[in-house]
């Protein structure tokens, strides 16, 4: 990838780290977590 634009490095990264979040919350609703812990919590609130 070509990353000599700031803005496309930037976007790039936030949008990685969005996917990464949603795939987050479907493994924890797989096996089952405890939606009380802060990190579950903060990961539903991210996506919803």
């Amino acid at each position: 990838m070509n990353y000599d634009n700031p803005l496309v490095f930037l976007i790039n990264t936030l949008f990685d780290i969005y996917i990464a979040i949603v795939m987050l919350r479907f493994l924890l609703q797989q096996v089952g977590a405890d939606f009380y812990n802060p990190i579950s919590q903060f990961i539903v609130n991210a996506t919803q």
